[in-house]
């Protein structure tokens, strides 16, 4: 959950303008080269290896992240989380150059103001909306989701919050959890899942208040993992798309019929590795520029 550490990347001891330039020069370097890589491999694993015809309008989009606010589709499915990650930067610095990102009032505040946005979506009807509606209409529980995180953290870092904070957070948080309830039913005396919508965010919520904040598990090698996971995540699915071609050519015969955890496991090591090289080669040197590029400005540069 980047959103657990996201605004506290914003220096409530800075000066405000200086803080939000800094903030939006650290994340576009974090954000966009690794993703401006993923998008040629996912064409070449998504869209050419599966010969469908390549919608340069769609891809010329998808070079600013913004494709779903503008009604296109996303060159890969899971590119959707990084245009709500846009939203949400652009809320964190505008609360933070208001003067209030820091105070859980403020944060409670957007949260349920977000919970009755979400609420006059469904009331609308507008849920199942398409395209930039689609987006639009989806924003509120997202987001909503992003501010949880927010909130959990200071609670987390103990700032000290009132009683009426913390009860308005834990009732949030079950707002999000406790519809995912209805997946569990009971089969003839057995407990059977049966997913519903929201499920899978309820469960992130769970296992992320388990192991972050009460559980805590410290490892070199899940700190190693918690580094390379955005390029993880970015490249993932092209190789599970690879897997697939390759299972298809001729020649690849004696690699067909195995059991699925071994294709999960090569799958899972080799999107590893190259997430690896992709940190070390491209993430890490991207990150430190923009990190030399937001270096407080000179009184005299300041002024002009």
């Amino acid at each position: 959950m980047g959103n657990y550490v996201i605004p506290a990347s914003l220096d409530h001891r800075q000066d405000r303008t200086e803080g939000i330039r800094t903030f939006a020069i650290r994340r576009f370097f974090r954000l966009y080269p690794a993703y401006w890589l993923s998008l040629p491999v996912a064409l070449w694993a998504v869209w050419w290896l599966q010969g469908r015809a390549i919608d340069w309008a769609t891809v010329a989009v998808n070079i600013t992240l913004l494709q779903r606010m503008l009604g296109f589709d996303n060159i890969v499915n899971f590119y959707w989380t990084l245009s709500y990650e846009l939203v949400f930067y652009v809320l964190c610095a505008a609360l933070y150059a208001l003067g209030v990102l820091h105070r859980p009032w403020a944060l409670i505040a957007t949260l349920y103001a977000l919970v009755v946005a979400f609420a006059a979506v469904a009331l609308l009807g507008a849920s199942d909306a398409e395209g930039y509606l689609g987006f639009f209409a989806d924003m509120p529980s997202y987001l909503g989701l992003m501010f949880t995180g927010a909130v959990l953290r200071q609670w987390h870092d103990g700032k000290r919050l009132s009683l009426g904070i913390k009860v308005a957070l834990v009732f949030i948080i079950l707002l999000f959890v406790v519809p995912a309830a209805r997946s569990f039913k009971l089969e003839d005396g057995l407990l059977a899942f049966h997913p519903v919508g929201g499920w899978s965010g309820a469960f992130a919520i769970l296992f992320f208040i388990i192991f972050a904040m009460r559980l805590r598990i410290s490892h070199p090698v899940l700190s190693w993992l918690g580094a390379i996971s955005y390029s993880l995540y970015l490249f993932h699915t092209m190789a599970v798309y690879l897997a697939y071609w390759l299972l298809a050519q001729p020649g690849f015969e004696w690699a067909r019929g195995w059991d699925l955890t071994a294709y999960c496991v090569l799958i899972l090591v080799a999107t590893m590795l190259f997430s690896a090289a992709v940190y070390r080669w491209l993430e890490l040197p991207m990150i430190a520029l923009g990190r030399r590029l937001s270096l407080p400005r000179s009184p005299a540069v300041a002024q002009r």
